[in-house]
């Protein structure tokens, strides 16, 4: 019984971390988008066996952060978008691997990391180049 309710603390206290990274990520996007540069993040959980037994298990968020700058790209030009959409996948993609040469034997989906990468960084670039194009 002890140890479920252990175990539940510890997955609460997880969630409660990622989400605190989360929001203090979101916070820092709008902040960067302001200053010429997208904010393209890379993150794994890893597991790692601690201790003897097998269910001894300690989950830890790792991540890489990129800057990709965009001063200079006019973002209402179709072709400008096309290449601050170019560099960040690029960056997703360093950031990944980097992730995977890091921590080699975590097991890490490479191809999974740049979707996740890409969904938040994307999602800032939409928001500028939406913006490029209202004025």
């Amino acid at each position: 019984m002890n140890r479920k309710l252990q175990s539940r603390s510890c997955r609460s206290l997880a969630l409660i971390a990622v989400s605190a990274i989360l929001l203090e990520s979101v916070v820092a996007e709008e902040a960067d988008e302001d200053s010429g540069w997208i904010t393209v993040e890379a993150p794994r959980v890893v597991r790692q066996e601690v201790g003897a037994k097998s269910d001894s298990t300690r989950l830890d968020l790792v991540s890489l952060t990129h800057r990709v700058n965009y001063t200079g790209l006019d973002l209402a030009m179709h072709a400008d978008a096309l290449e601050l959409e170019k560099r960040i996948r690029e960056s997703a993609q360093t950031g990944c691997e980097q992730l995977a040469a890091l921590y080699p034997l975590a097991n890490l989906d490479t191809p999974a990391c740049v979707r996740e990468a890409l969904t938040g960084a994307m999602a800032q670039a939409q928001r500028l180049i939406a913006a490029a194009g209202q004025h």
